[in-house]
């Protein structure tokens, strides 16, 4: 705990960080997890058991981010948590936790964001943020936030503001400097993707944990390429920062995605908001 954050460091393997995430924080994912589910499908089983039958059709998971969700399943069933679910009439279980790492997709998530460099920083550099301010299902999703840093055996360290049991990033930076963040955006809504897509949330950490800082602007090139595997439902903005500003580009970018495509926003001049 760091100033009343919790902060969740796991180590090696894909499947090696996911069973550390839900061993040490099996009862945190089931309270969280619980009231979620409660809250989002006690009136509304039928859509719940639709996105149980259409997730394994609709969402793919890279394979260390699959083999990271199986181990934090692994890890929460060692843990002894209690997984009723009262209001559904039955237990959280493995597809449901897919689900719940696919929650940008089945649901929204908003958020405003910042990057501001040159004459407005004082000092110089860069200067990034955000803010989390989508409408709360309940305050265990405050209750359950924490950020995970993971230090996988083949990648750049990165960390996350997630709540228990979640591997995306809704909002990361990685060790080398090189922050994303995820906002719901104006595209049409379609309600469902193209079989076999990537969350959203999940390309942002991909790409977090492949970026090198030295690439400099080649790393919105990486963002629109993993980007690519996604196809949201409801367009998301996808907010990307370099740690330092590359010569005569601005050191941020963002692309809107859509059920159909992935499209770079113009190089800003100065600042992003």
């Amino acid at each position: 705990e760091h100033e009343g954050l919790r902060i969740l460091h796991v180590y090696g393997t894909a499947s090696e960080r996911g069973y550390a995430h839900g061993f040490l924080l099996g009862k945190e994912i089931a309270a969280v997890a619980v009231a979620e589910f409660s809250a989002r499908f006690a009136r509304q089983q039928p859509l719940l058991r639709q996105v149980r039958d259409a997730c394994d059709r609709l969402i793919e998971y890279p394979d260390d981010v699959a083999a990271e969700i199986d181990g934090v399943w692994a890890g929460l069933v060692a843990s002894g948590a209690d997984l009723d679910m009262p209001d559904l009439d039955r237990a959280f279980d493995r597809q449901d936790l897919r689900i719940a790492n696919a929650l940008d997709v089945f649901g929204l998530l908003g958020c405003s964001s910042f990057t501001v460099w040159g004459d407005a920083v004082e000092g110089g550099g860069v200067l990034t943020g955000r803010n989390f301010d989508w409408p709360l299902t309940g305050p265990h999703l405050l209750d359950g936030t924490l950020l995970v840093v993971a230090h996988p055996t083949d990648g750049t360290a990165t960390a996350a503001g997630a709540g228990a049991g979640y591997v995306g990033a809704v909002t990361g930076i990685s060790e080398q400097g090189v922050a994303a963040f995820l906002h719901v955006g104006s595209a049409h809504v379609t309600f469902t993707p193209e079989p076999g897509s990537w969350p959203s949330a999940v390309a942002l950490r991909e790409m977090l944990t492949r970026a090198r800082a030295a690439d400099g602007a080649k790393t919105f090139d990486l963002a629109q390429r993993l980007l690519g595997n996604t196809s949201p439902p409801a367009g998301y903005l996808l907010h990307v920062a370099l740690p330092t500003v590359p010569a005569g580009q601005g050191p941020a970018r963002v692309f809107e995605t859509d059920r159909d495509s992935c499209v770079p926003g113009d190089d800003p001049n100065g600042c992003l908001v």
